[in-house]
């Protein structure tokens, strides 16, 4: 079951906190441009797509880019440019002078620790705060059950999930952050954190 189901598909494969999620950042987005990282079946780009033209959404597997672009055009949704890319990559790549109104960075900072370690982490992070105003950002949290066995889990220091989150922010540019909702993940409750300057 894909953690973020596709935005035209009910039922089965459907999870209840993305509705959750998708509602509160709906509450809070700016009107304008979109970069969604990790989009996985494109429930956020194209949820989000009535608030937010252009949008530009990044994912490593070709399936999943594949199946965005097939609901895009049988939805004739054409302002949601669909890529398969490497995001450390990608956000490594983009112009000085590229910037977005809206990043969401959801569930892919825990995987790209496990990977690539806390420096490359908090550069990306660092980056993405120099080319949006708002980012809306989860991650995996060390009280989620069931994944103490997960390279992401490892990757995590043993540290209120809530205090963590907030010193990764503090090497950021962004000036405030805080909890805009909260989900159930694994047995635990993730927040989904909006950030701003």
């Amino acid at each position: 079951m894909p953690y973020h189901p596709n935005y035209f598909k009910g039922g089965e494969g459907h999870r209840k906190g993305c509705d959750i999620r998708l509602g509160a950042i709906r509450s809070c987005i700016k009107k304008g441009s979109l970069l969604d990282l990790g989009c996985s079946e494109g429930y956020f780009s194209f949820g989000l797509s009535n608030e937010c033209d252009p949008v530009i959404a990044i994912d490593n597997v070709e399936e999943n880019i594949q199946k965005c672009k097939e609901y895009g055009r049988s939805s004739y949704i054409s302002h949601i440019t669909f890529k398969v890319g490497d995001i450390i990559s990608y956000v490594r790549s983009l112009p000085d002078d590229f910037y977005f109104q809206n990043i969401l960075y959801m569930s892919v900072h825990h995987h790209l620790l496990a990977q690539h370690g806390s420096n490359v982490g908090e550069e990306i992070l660092y980056r993405l705060s120099e080319r949006c105003s708002s980012m809306f950002f989860d991650m995996g949290q060390k009280n989620e059950k069931g994944c103490l066995g997960y390279a992401w889990w490892k990757a995590l220091p043993d540290i209120n999930p809530d205090d963590y989150v907030k010193s990764l922010f503090d090497k950021t540019k962004f000036t405030k952050i805080c909890p805009i909702c909260s989900t159930l993940v694994h047995g635990a409750q993730r927040k989904l954190w909006l950030a701003g300057k």
